[in-house]
């Protein structure tokens, strides 16, 4: 890519750090920190550019490095299942018939994969939720509706009795303990 490339847009997981000169330096200046994922948004036209700073001599070796790599497998279904469910969950159509819809299969083959890796849907998606809601209640500049509303809960009262069934707190008292940093202290009873 040529020496002026930028991308359109950075997303980062962490905070911002307290000098994000190196950050801007080889990413840009659109960069948004704390968000849910970490991305990269280029132009298309961007990844068909040269690398003017490619070496050919090396080109060989390489291309034998990546031969002798064991061939890529594609992640199992429970992984799939994982990441459907994440997606579903702000849609409060998070089933296993949609699950099995967007895979295009039928849910007794969703099933049975999952049963091979001990796996069943309903433990499977109080998972990912379980883990979804400590990282956005976390986030103290969600509000607890939206972190209600993107985990596929209808209502705040009721994400709230889910959340103080599952942790042992409510979701505001867990905030609380976030801001003085003692989430410790309430994640060690689980």
């Amino acid at each position: 890519m040529a020496s002026d490339w930028s991308p359109v847009s950075v997303s980062l997981t962490h905070s911002a750090p307290a000098d994000p000169t190196t950050h801007h330096r080889v990413l840009g200046t659109t960069i948004a920190y704390d968000q849910d994922y970490a991305g990269i948004v280029l132009y298309a036209a961007d990844l068909n550019a040269s690398n003017t700073l490619a070496d050919p001599l090396l080109r060989t070796y390489a291309r034998q490095f990546l031969q002798s790599l064991p061939a890529h497998r594609e992640s199992p279904l429970p992984q799939h299942v994982r990441g459907i469910i994440e997606v579903l969950l702000p849609t409060g159509r998070c089933t296993i018939q949609q699950v099995a819809r967007t895979l295009d299969v039928d849910v007794r083959t969703v099933q049975r994969h999952l049963a091979r890796t001990g796996d069943t849907y309903s433990p499977l998606l109080e998972a990912v939720r379980a883990d979804l809601a400590q990282r956005y209640v976390t986030r103290l500049d969600r509000p607890l509706t939206e972190v209600a509303e993107l985990l596929g809960f209808s209502a705040l009262g009721t994400f709230s009795r889910w959340f103080h069934t599952r942790f042992g707190s409510s979701p505001t008292a867990w905030r609380a303990a976030v801001r003085t940093d003692s989430v410790g202290s309430i994640t060690a009873h689980y």
